[in-house]
């Protein structure tokens, strides 16, 4: 979990029009070159990054990987350092902030258009990650 501190050092990047995606994703203790290393991940990787606004099941990615669900779980966290789970979450956050930061849809059609089916979970999970909630970081990153 990013703590405040240190997502209000990257505002300063961010304001500049770098992507947030790069900043979330990165921010957080995870392997990331694991997706460059294991094609398995990468076709996973590719399809989040294609349909990260559908439901994607753990089971879904498990069968693009050519796996069992539990074998597929137990080797993502493995190689990634986070569950499957958690990096879909990460990934749909990401995602959202960048969308908050570009334009003025309303923080629930963000929340359905990045894949989350309810607003209180969107909501949890943004403060969760970032110790911010949406609406915070839409007024920190975008002053009106």
């Amino acid at each position: 979990m990013l703590k405040y501190k240190k997502l209000t050092k990257l505002f300063t990047p961010l304001r500049k029009g770098r992507k947030v995606a790069q900043y979330v994703l990165y921010a957080c203790p995870m392997n990331n070159e694991a997706f460059r290393y294991y094609a398995r991940l990468q076709k996973v990787k590719h399809l989040v990054e294609e349909h990260y606004s559908e439901k994607i099941s753990l089971q879904r990615a498990a069968n693009l990987a050519c796996m069992e669900r539990t074998s597929f779980s137990r080797f993502f966290g493995n190689k990634v350092g986070i569950s499957f789970t958690q990096w879909l979450t990460q990934v749909r956050i990401s995602k959202a902030m960048d969308l908050m930061m570009k334009n003025n849809a309303t923080i629930s059609e963000i929340t359905h258009e990045v894949g989350f089916s309810n607003l209180r979970t969107f909501q949890r999970a943004f403060k969760k990650l970032t110790d911010l909630t949406p609406s915070q970081f839409r007024n920190k990153v975008r002053p009106s």
